[in-house]
């Protein structure tokens, strides 16, 4: 969660309350019977990915079709969910440390980012950003602290075993003499790398905070589909992105404000 008070005149884009459960689709027809798998434990698929260079494109497509077929379905299934918690937890971590600073050039915008690499060599990207929109929800065109503005965020995971993808989420919303108002959710900005697909929805959970302690929240709901050999899928992922603004002192012209966002799976 991010933890640092700053001024309302920010634009916040961020990937969050993941509702997750993964759940994962063996292919009998693609990869080879249980009792023909060379690959056994998790242990064992853990060694093989930990030994793939993921810089190297064409290396990294054939390890994954050969620890694909290689590899205890039941055995894929419990590596899945065993990451699907890692990246959760990690990326949450991540969370706690962003703290947004300001754009030299227009201080009004702020902006934050973070990586982090697990044991086998998945990489996770968290960009967060909070800027003020044109001034097409403003009262006046005066340099008043109101304003629309819009939170993003950005998560990326990738990793040896299934193809990288961002999933986002924006929140618009409006800062006004009422306090906190959530206008809009996009879902822009989502995208996957084939064989990836992602379908992804998002909506407003709580659109008003009209006193101090209060927020507002924006959800992004996301399922991500990985395609193994002969287009069969192998692997289903859901995820929920959720975004927080709260309201911390409201005053004359502006607010103080808190943004974070958690990852559910």
């Amino acid at each position: 969660m991010l933890k640092k008070s700053i001024l309302a005149s920010l634009l916040v884009v961020l990937m969050v309350s993941w509702t997750a459960s993964a759940s994962v689709q063996a292919a009998t027809a693609s990869l080879q019977n249980e009792n023909d798998a060379t690959i056994t434990t998790v242990g064992e698929l853990e060694k093989e990915i930990s030994n793939v260079d993921l810089n190297d494109a064409a290396e990294l497509s054939e390890a994954r079709e050969n620890i694909l077929e290689n590899t205890d379905p039941e055995v894929l299934e419990e590596y899945g969910e065993k990451l699907q918690n890692e990246v959760t937890e990690a990326t949450n971590e991540l969370a706690d440390k962003l703290e947004l600073t300001s754009n030299a050039e227009n201080p009004e915008n702020q902006y934050a980012s973070a990586t982090t690499t697990l044991d086998d060599g998945t990489v996770l990207e968290v960009n967060v950003s909070d800027t003020a929109l044109p001034n097409l929800l403003r009262a006046t065109t005066s340099t008043e602290k109101f304003g629309a503005r819009s939170y993003k965020v950005e998560s990326r995971v990738y990793h040896v075993m299934y193809p990288d993808g961002w999933i986002c989420l924006l929140t618009f919303y409006n800062v006004g003499k009422s306090g906190l108002t959530a206008t809009g959710t996009s879902v822009g900005g989502t995208r996957g790398l084939f064989p990836l697909s992602i379908n992804a929805s998002s909506k407003i959970t709580d659109k008003r905070a009209e006193k101090n302690g209060y927020d507002i929240n924006g959800q992004g709901d996301y399922t991500l589909n990985y395609v193994g050999t002969h287009g069969i899928g192998i692997y289903v992922m859901y995820r929920t992105l959720v975004s927080t603004v709260k309201l911390n002192n409201l005053y004359a012209s502006s607010a103080k404000v808190t943004k974070s966002f958690q990852l559910y799976k």
